[in-house]
């Protein structure tokens, strides 16, 4: 089973690996803990490049993910209908719909 998430997380990165401007895109490590039936618990950790144009997760639309003290993280301030997420160690500008557009 373990090398089976091994695998899935490899391909995962392979594929959202893509020859990018480092403006454009920040690698974020993310970790996954899964609990089997016998109680056992397994941690998979996976790597995940942002880009500007793709759309934020559905995991960190929640508002405790949602930055509102952005000077004190030395952000602009988000133009009308954006808003700033800190998913990991990045600080990500999203529009209303969740469009990634600036990655710190």
């Amino acid at each position: 089973m373990k090398k089976l998430l091994l695998s899935a997380a490899m391909t995962f990165a392979l594929l959202g690996t893509q020859t990018l401007h480092a403006q454009d895109s920040q690698v974020m490590d993310r970790q996954t803990t899964t609990t089997h039936s016998d109680g056992s618990q397994e941690t998979v950790h996976e790597e995940h490049r942002w880009v500007r144009g793709e759309q934020l997760p559905q995991e960190y639309t929640d508002k405790q993910y949602t930055v509102t003290n952005w000077t004190e993280y030395h952000l602009h301030r988000p133009d009308d209908g954006y808003h700033w997420v800190h998913a990991r160690d990045h600080y990500i500008l999203v529009d209303s719909k969740g469009t990634v557009t600036e990655i710190h």
